[in-house]
């Protein structure tokens, strides 16, 4: 059986190193790759560019995509309504992972099809806390009906 991949986007080296670090103790037997903007994400689901030697049936082993808002070339927002928009990935989960609190970017993310909103905590043991939860709850409790071609 493939490895599950957890897919971590976020621009900010230091916010996704804690958020790989936590992920990493929690997910031992997951693949968790860091991508730094919406851009790349939608490249590496695509399998272009960088990511051309990557086969589009891989998709099938994202369990997870933690996807923050402010980004340089693409925003989360804007990766977010790419993914839900195409048939062949609409149905991968995403977790919007912010510092954002404003009521417009939460609205926005649900309106596009975000999974679930989580405003990231700026101590290590409280963001550890929050990631655990979510991993084992799309990992191991959640029961995926992913449909991809």
């Amino acid at each position: 059986m493939a490895k599950k991949i957890i897919l971590h986007v976020d621009d900010s080296d230091s916010d996704a190193r804690l958020v790989m670090i936590a992920l990493s103790e929690y997910c031992k037997d997951c693949d968790i790759l860091r991508l730094k903007d919406g851009q790349e994400l939608i490249d590496y689901l695509a399998c272009k560019n960088e990511f051309a030697s990557r086969l589009p049936e891989e998709n099938k082993n994202i369990y997870l995509i933690l996807l923050d808002i402010n980004m340089p070339r693409m925003s989360g927002i804007d990766a977010l309504q790419a993914i839900k928009v195409n048939q062949d990935l609409k149905d991968l989960p995403v977790v919007m992972l912010t510092t954002s609190n404003a009521d417009s970017d939460l609205k926005q993310s649900y309106e596009m099809g975000a999974n679930s909103y989580i405003v990231k905590m700026f101590d290590f043991e409280s963001l550890q806390a929050v990631i655990s939860k979510i991993a084992d709850y799309w990992l191991n409790v959640n029961k995926r009906c992913i449909v991809l071609k």
